[in-house]
């Protein structure tokens, strides 16, 4: 399973072909990855901390930590998380796009109790 975990900061206003940069952009190679208690704990631990075991306990095989920057980039940091920056929603949601329901439930306007699948 997949896990997403988004503490957005405020979206950066672009307008761009943003589907056309995810669709050729490389993840970056994981490498091995330290538990939870391996790291010492720095900015971010409470946010990872929740991926994290959900790795260690091999409830999720991969967890993202996505936020809006200046900067798109994805990095990942030594606890396996994967860190993603967008500019705003549409940057989002292109990234999403092609991934089944199950995976994103991604809808800035739906609720908790109807979530929508981008497509």
């Amino acid at each position: 399973m997949k896990v997403a975990i988004a503490n957005f900061s405020k979206p950066i206003p672009r307008s761009l072909d943003f589907r056309a940069y995810w669709d050729h952009h490389i993840k970056p190679p994981r490498g091995k990855r330290l538990s939870l208690f391996e790291y010492k704990a720095d900015w971010g631990f409470h946010i990872y901390a929740l991926g994290v075991y959900l790795m260690d306990q091999g409830i999720a095989d991969e967890v993202e930590f996505w936020d809006f920057s200046e900067q798109r980039s994805t990095l990942y940091h030594p606890y396996g998380v994967l860190q993603v920056t967008f500019y705003n929603e549409r940057d989002v949601k292109a990234y999403c796009f092609g991934m089944d329901c199950q995976t994103c439930m991604f809808n800035t306007e739906a609720s908790p109790a109807n979530p929508s699948c981008v497509t």
